[in-house]
């Protein structure tokens, strides 16, 4: 498959996932669809960054969509009371940014010492900023300010979906090395779910002085579900399905395909600004 082919994919599953998150929000047979859209979309996305002859304009490009998303979730929640969490282009922007770094240290770029010791800063500052936005329940306030600074603990897929768009990159040129990490990553992020861990420490914490860890565990790995199962750990947290887009990142056979630079970018913000209205409509 060429990387359009792919991306044509997981452009149907993220609508199908879509569809699930805002309108059929009961049937989660399509919730389950959409684990294969991001992976591959990350997958895609990474192998076009050597392809890219401009990083600069890519970044600028991403950053001017991500603005864009930011928009809709500041207007939707303003105009329709309609709450969107949903901004991959905040997490390809961080994930760009963080390979960035990671190359300029790797080739010991005379400023890189500085780029790191910055990058760190940042980090941390923005995070424990977004931490105590989302402590005082300003949420909304909290999702801009991640999106708008690259931060790679609140984008969508938090610190995950960096983490392994980086692995996918790094071992892009080895099928063997990425499906490996990609295994990996995946077993550990869905063995955190399966096994409660997050509730657990949740349930440690809640009566002391330092539950404030748990809101930055959940903040940075994004696991916060304090519930228990109400079925079964593989159908409610369902994001371990994530693994079965793997198959189909071997059927990439390294060529562009078709050429539509901006029909993810404009697909991206158009169905869910439309989704999420007909899912108010409908659901009230």
């Amino acid at each position: 498959m060429t990387s359009a082919a792919l991306k044509l994919f997981a452009l149907f599953c993220m609508t199908i996932d879509h569809i699930g998150a805002f309108i059929l929000v009961d049937t989660t047979w399509l919730r389950w669809v959409g684990r294969l859209s991001a992976p591959i979309f990350l997958f895609v996305f990474v192998h076009s960054l050597d392809l890219t002859q401009n990083r600069k304009n890519l970044l600028k490009r991403l950053y001017c969509f991500n603005v864009i998303m930011c928009c809709v979730l500041l207007l939707w929640k303003s105009l329709f009371k309609i709450i969107i969490v949903n901004n991959i282009f905040a997490t390809l922007f961080s994930i760009v940014a963080f390979i960035y770094v990671l190359e300029c240290i790797s080739q010991k770029k005379r400023y890189w010492k500085l780029l790191l010791l910055l990058y760190i800063i940042i980090q941390i500052a923005l995070s424990v900023l977004i931490l105590f936005l989302h402590i005082f329940d300003l949420g909304t306030l909290a999702i801009v300010i991640s999106s708008l600074t690259a931060n790679i603990f609140a984008n969508e897929g938090r610190l995950f979906f960096v983490v392994l768009g980086v692995a996918l990159y790094h071992y892009k040129g080895n099928k063997i090395k990425y499906s490996i990490a990609y295994i990996i990553l995946y077993l550990f992020h869905s063995s955190i779910i399966m096994f409660e861990i997050s509730p657990k420490i949740h349930s440690f914490v809640e009566n002391t002085k330092i539950s404030l860890l748990y809101e930055g565990f959940s903040l940075i790995l994004g696991y916060n579900f304090d519930e228990p199962f109400a079925v079964s750990p593989f159908l409610n947290h369902f994001e371990w399905m994530g693994i079965l887009a793997l198959p189909f990142m071997w059927l990439y056979n390294g060529q562009e395909g078709s050429k539509n630079k901006y029909q993810f970018y404009v697909y991206y913000p158009f169905h869910i600004a439309l989704l999420s209205i007909i899912g108010k409509v409908i659901i009230n």
